[in-house]
């Protein structure tokens, strides 16, 4: 029986994924290890919108604005705003109430996520463009010297 003195009581309290740093890899290696660090994984805002990903094949750098824009199909008036990672996680590197464990496994998700990006891209830049409906792209440059990330969609009203 548990809690009794041959067998000790145990809590999951916290909950750890093994990140492992392996070369950086592109193409559709890139592509698989970001969709394994995405797999149920959502945007937390009012749309809870995945991520899918994005990566332009002409683009040999980062995009300027006026670039995204027209990549985009977006008029040259749209808002395009540069953030962190930390902004775009926001809100979602938490547990709440203490304990919860779908909010600790979240919480493992978006740091897998966070080391997955940064173990894999340099450069990283975040671009939010649009307002109310706001397409995030997490974007940086490949081992192979081609530009790629992640998009996904936050409501803000």
């Amino acid at each position: 029986l548990a809690g009794s003195p041959r067998v000790p009581a145990v809590r999951a309290t916290q909950v750890y994924t093994r990140v492992t740093v392996d070369p950086r890899v592109c193409g559709e290696a890139l592509q698989t290890r970001l969709a394994t660090a995405t797999e149920r994984l959502l945007q937390r805002s009012e749309s809870d919108a995945p991520y899918t990903y994005f990566a332009p094949p002409a683009w040999r750098s980062l995009p300027s604005d006026a670039t995204l824009l027209r990549t985009l199909g977006l008029p040259t008036s749209t808002p395009v705003e540069r953030a962190t990672l930390e902004r775009v996680f926001q809100g979602m590197a938490f547990v709440d109430p203490p304990g919860d464990l779908a909010d600790a496994h979240r919480v493992a998700r978006v740091n897998l996520l966070v080391s997955t990006l940064r173990a894999q891209l340099t450069d990283i830049t975040v671009y939010r463009v649009g307002s109310v409906q706001v397409r995030v792209f997490i974007l940086g440059r490949t081992r192979c010297g081609t530009v790629a990330g992640l998009e996904t969609l936050v409501i803000e009203t």
